[in-house]
Order: C-alpha cells, then structure tokens, then sequence
C-alpha cells in the first residue's frame, strides 16, 4: 500500500533515525537507486547489516498495511555496527544518524561500480 506511513518512536527515542529514514525515503532520486540495488553479499551478520536493515524498511513502506513502520532493525543494526555511537533506546541526533546514509550510498556505489 502507498497510503502515507509514520515511523514507530514510543519512548524509543528513535525521532533523530526518523528524520533521516523519512528524508531518504522522500528522495525519490535515492529511493529509486537504492530499490533497484541489487543484493550485496553480507559480510556482517544480519542485525549488523546497514543495507539489508534500511532495506527492510523501505520494504514495509512499500508493502506493509500498517500506518506506522517500526524503524528498531535498522536502530539495530546502527548499534551493532557503531557501537561507540549509537546506543538502542538513547537519545543521538540527526547529523550521527547521517552515517547511515553515507555508509548506504558508499555502498551503493560500489554495487554499481563493480556490477555487483
């Protein structure tokens, strides 16, 4: 459903995640390269994966009935990933959640560039 959706953020402080996730999500020039990424090959676990977790979520923008996305894999796995910045429920704000979007455009280009 396209209908419009809000990100989850009940006492989990994930408001400066959901600024940036909401700000990707309504780019459409990045929306539109990252859906049509393909598949990297994981080096990380799951939960630590930056890529599969914003793709996650994108997916529940697209196809979830719900009016309201849970942002929590991709605060996951920015914990996981960052450990010495990003702490799940702890409050960060929006120029640190940023790293997620320079870490999945890095990664995307270099899909791009390799043919991966």
């Amino acid at each position: 459903s396209t209908r419009m959706k809000g990100l989850e953020n009940r006492g989990d402080n994930n408001c400066f995640l959901n600024v940036v996730i909401q700000t990707l999500w309504n780019s459409e020039g990045f929306r539109l390269l990252f859906k049509s990424a393909s598949q990297h090959e994981c080096t990380l676990p799951q939960k630590a994966c930056i890529f599969c977790s914003l793709k996650a979520v994108f997916s529940l923008y697209e196809s979830s009935e719900s009016s309201v996305i849970p942002p929590s894999s991709l605060r996951d796995a920015l914990s996981e990933h960052f450990r010495s910045r990003f702490f799940v429920g702890e409050m960060a704000d929006a120029s640190e959640a940023l790293v997620c979007k320079i870490y999945v455009v890095d990664s995307i280009n270099f899909q791009l560039e390799s043919g991966t």
